[in-house]
């Protein structure tokens, strides 16, 4: 195994088989050395000054196509490496996939053949597209931003939460359960909480206008609209609910 840089291993032996909740992605574009006069091109949401605190060689592409991934999706409180969240399998092999930051940046990574590839779990997919379907992973949806109106539901959420708003474009699987909804009890042991669960049984359709108070995250930079707009993401369990 011969390393290049500091970020990737050159490999000999390809994998044939990926551990519970893990994927291989291979990218399909590799942003390393593309250079605009504001720096290193990345699909990221981060801004300038965020990027000043990152290498270049992190800043990579997000995207890319499945060429391997695991049977199973494993949900388990007492894992702590484990998913945070139980969602459905959704992708296949051959799917282009819209990756995280920071796991994007965090992932295990090599190369074969002089292709680039990254392992990553699957709960750091945003979305997939197959073919012209789009496909939200992990209890994720694509909003459509739009200016900040005045409502009766606005005026009632916490005056300290920043709120924004989106008209669902795309949505996909709910996620079955979260991990935050279950306490450690004194005899070593996980117990559901009997109040403040988080889920995804707010009803959401496309084209609903959405109110959340999370931070605005953009699926691609200015630089990309691979979904024919620039659109924000977030999980379904952030959106407090629906305006008309």
């Amino acid at each position: 195994m011969i390393a290049e840089k500091r970020y990737y291993d050159t490999i000999d032996t390809f994998p044939i088989e990926m551990m519970p909740n893990m994927v291989l992605i291979k990218l399909d574009h590799y942003h390393k050395e593309e250079k605009t006069k504001g720096g290193v091109i990345m699909t990221s949401s981060l801004d300038d000054t965020e990027l000043d605190d990152l290498d270049k060689y992190d800043q990579v592409d997000r995207t890319g196509i499945v060429v391997l991934l695991s049977k199973d999706i494993v949900f388990n409180v007492y894992d702590d490496t484990g998913l945070d969240w139980h969602p459905a399998m959704d992708i296949e092999i051959g799917d282009t996939v819209w990756l995280d930051q920071i796991d994007a940046n965090t992932s295990e990574r090599f190369i074969y053949n002089n292709e680039r590839y990254k392992i990553i779990r699957y709960d750091a997919i945003i979305v997939a597209k197959r073919g012209e379907n789009v496909i939200c992973c992990n209890g994720n949806v694509l909003l459509s931003p739009v200016e900040l109106e005045k409502s009766k539901l606005i005026q009632c959420v916490d005056k300290e939460k920043i709120i924004n708003m989106g008209i669902v474009k795309y949505a996909g699987s709910k996620n079955l359960d979260y991990k935050s909804n279950y306490v450690f009890t004194s005899i070593k042991t996980f117990i559901r909480k009997p109040y403040d669960i988080q889920h995804d049984d707010l009803n959401i359709q496309i084209g609903d206008k959405v109110v959340f108070s999370y931070p605005e995250i953009w699926l691609e930079s200015e630089l990309f609209e691979h979904f024919g707009e620039r659109l924000k993401y977030l999980q379904r369990r952030h959106i407090l609910g629906t305006i008309n």
